[in-house]
């Protein structure tokens, strides 16, 4: 992938791939670096955005992470991230719109569903 993305370095999908890959060999860092290069190259990409949230929350940076997932919630994945990535650090009340949004998206988002039960005991 990393030959790929010399050779075409205007392709997000590559990049977005090398961040995958960088991911399944535990490399947070680099991951990081693939999928930002990736969300610069296409910034509606949700995939990479998804990801990417998730990258930065790994690392820690949960701000970044929150940034990220907010910045493009068309996906139900991203906003039911969002919602993990909210209860994490205490904020169960956003947690709870998150989740209701992923649900409005996805109305079948078992996941969304049980988190939101948990959430609202």
């Amino acid at each position: 992938m990393q030959t790929a993305c010399r050779l075409a370095p205007n392709n997000p999908e590559n990049f977005y791939h090398l961040g995958l890959a960088w991911n399944e060999v535990g490399d947070n860092a680099q991951t990081i670096v693939a999928l930002e290069a990736a969300v610069r190259l296409n910034p509606r990409q949700d995939r990479a955005l998804y990801n990417l949230g998730l990258a930065y929350n790994q690392q820690g940076n949960t701000a970044m992470a929150i940034g990220t997932e907010v910045a493009n919630p068309n996906d139900s994945r991203i906003p039911y991230a969002l919602a993990t990535i909210l209860a994490q650090t205490g904020r169960p009340a956003e947690a709870i719109a998150a989740a209701k949004r992923a649900l409005k998206i996805m109305p079948d988002n078992s996941a969304a569903k049980e988190f939101l039960r948990v959430l609202s005991q």
